[in-house]
């Protein structure tokens, strides 16, 4: 009896640990998953917005592509960051109304999405080089113009990572992750669904392991606590991956002139298409109130000559072609 005893225990160990190999192999795959390049061809330009192709190098060597379209000279730009795996075209509802507007645009493909180069999808930590690249070519190339940001989710938190005073004259972040776990739940709720609550934490320590990246809560907030121009923060009242506190407390390290929309019902849809009459209404009034007109300085031709930070020959343009 007790040689039965120990033969069904042992099996029943093989079992356990046979599990729980192929639990790793398949948390390995999955994380794998998660942050392997979404390389895609763009494709032709929308026919009702005219823009132009453009591309930089980032501070870390990586090859951004994206399409700029001019707007009324003086009015100022946008610069429009897309979420986790999505690409520039996903910023095309919010480039059409901004146009309509008389503003510039430039939209881009974060590295490792759409026709960037990369590596690796990191959550905004490589995308924040993107982020400062982008705001150099800019400057490069609309001078005189005020800049102005809209980032949705990776681009919100790509813009906060940055951790630099970046030369922008107003910021709207929408549906912003506190940590890369909220960022990872994310994506597992798309396969898993009820379940991914549980595979979150454990997928999480595995990505920061596979990026290096560590204390990723922190370095977030100390970006908020970095932002060095107006803010207008969106985030859904019922996000199930984004507690509404935890955005509200990324909004409250954030320095004054500041404004928080909670808006409700939204989930984690997109809160453009979600609430576009009053969506439209509020960007428009606040960035009507904030990008203003530049007056040339002497600290200002120091700024342009001198390269942002961690971008040495970032952002300066490899293409400028008509799409």
């Amino acid at each position: 009896m007790r040689e039965l005893t120990k033969i069904i225990v042992t099996e029943l160990l093989l079992g356990l640990a046979g599990i729980l190999i192929m639990g790793a192999v398949i948390a390995w795959y999955a994380g794998g998953e998660l942050i392997d390049p979404v390389p895609r061809y763009i494709g032709h330009p929308p026919r009702a917005l005219s823009v132009a192709n453009a591309s930089f190098v980032n501070g870390s060597g990586t090859l951004v592509h994206g399409w700029v379209s001019h707007g009324k000279a003086g009015q100022g730009v946008i610069l429009l960051l897309h979420g986790l795996h999505g690409d520039r075209r996903d910023m095309v509802p919010r480039a059409e109304f901004l146009s309509r507007l008389g503003y510039s645009v430039l939209l881009i493909d974060f590295q490792a999405h759409g026709e960037s180069t990369g590596r690796h999808v990191t959550f905004g930590f490589l995308e924040s080089r993107d982020v400062v690249g982008a705001i150099q070519y800019l400057r490069y190339t609309l001078p005189d113009e005020p800049i102005g940001v809209i980032g949705a989710s990776l681009g919100a938190d790509a813009f906060a990572l940055a951790r630099s005073r970046l030369p922008v004259d107003a910021v709207i972040l929408e549906s912003m992750y506190a940590s890369v776990k909220e960022a990872v739940e994310s994506r597992l709720r798309v396969h898993v669904g009820l379940f991914a609550p549980a595979f979150a934490s454990l997928m999480a320590v595995q990505v920061r392991t596979r990026l290096g990246i560590s204390h990723d809560s922190q370095e977030i907030m100390e970006g908020m606590k970095h932002l060095d121009a107006p803010l207008l923060m969106l985030s859904s009242t019922d996000d199930p991956n984004v507690p509404l506190t935890d955005a509200q407390a990324l909004f409250g390290a954030a320095a004054e002139p500041k404004e928080f929309w909670a808006v409700r019902g939204a989930g984690r849809g997109d809160l453009y298409e979600f609430e576009k009459a009053e969506y439209e209404r509020r960007v428009a009034a606040f960035l009507r109130d904030h990008l203003k007109p530049r007056a040339k300085s002497h600290s200002d031709s120091q700024e342009e000559d001198s390269p942002l930070e961690d971008s040495r020959g970032a952002g300066r343009p490899q293409s400028l072609k008509t799409g």
